[in-house]
């Protein structure tokens, strides 16, 4: 099925469709390799379309990648207008939902989508998606292969994880649930206070090269990558 360019272009995000047409009369798009400077090219789903050549992501398979700073609120918007994560989401993005949340004073590895069946796959328990954390505790880790046998965590709950590095009072969890506070939680269970907390990986994706409060847009494998798990 084939689609207008201008149209295509909104639909990946890029702009609004008089935004587009100017991308495309300016000369920054290609089709194939081949500029396209006049309105109403047509363009089909194996088109290669890039703009200053770099491709093109339709909306449904974007997916971007935050560094998430500490005080902000893994939200959309808030009603007694505290700091969002929103606030560090380029415009173009906005229209891109938060997957699962961070708590306000947890940094690090935050995903955005539209794509339902992608935040299923990433946030429901039935997919075991790994989750990397780096903790930094009060005082010296010592509880070895605890986690991995499992903890009480709220009344009969238990909770497991994989300790992956400690150094000292810094200790890198990986765990596969995300049920709210679980790792705060799981330490405390074991008589440590979480002084600092950071998700470092989700699934296959590696928190790397972006400041506290960029972001990146992933490559569409990264999607495709996810929705065969």
């Amino acid at each position: 099925m084939s689609t207008r360019l201008q149209k295509y272009l909104v639909i990946c995000g890029l702009g609004s469709r008089r935004g587009c047409e100017e991308l495309i009369t300016s000369g920054r798009v290609k089709v194939n390799s081949v500029k396209i400077t006049e309105q109403g090219a047509m363009v089909g789903e194996c088109d290669d379309v890039t703009i200053d050549g770099k491709p093109t992501i339709s909306c449904e398979f974007q997916l971007v990648m935050m560094n998430k700073r500490n005080g902000k609120l893994t939200a959309r918007s808030d009603p007694y207008g505290r700091a969002t994560v929103m606030d560090d989401l380029p415009t173009i993005y906005h229209y891109l939902n938060p997957i699962g949340r961070l708590d306000v004073d947890t940094t690090g590895l935050l995903l955005f989508t539209i794509n339902g069946e992608l935040n299923q796959r990433i946030t429901h328990p039935s997919h075991s998606i790994p989750k990397v954390y780096m903790a930094t505790l009060n005082k010296p880790f010592t509880h070895t292969g605890v986690f991995e046998q499992g903890v009480n965590i709220r009344e009969a709950r238990r909770a497991t994880g994989i300790v992956l590095n400690i150094q000292q009072t810094i200790v890198h969890l990986e765990v596969k649930e995300g049920r709210n506070h679980v790792v705060k939680r799981m330490f405390a269970s074991l008589g440590y206070k979480v002084t600092a907390l950071s998700r470092t990986k989700v699934g296959h994706i590696e928190l790397e090269g972006l400041e506290a409060g960029e972001c990146m847009l992933l490559e569409k494998d990264e999607v495709e990558r996810f929705l065969k798990t």
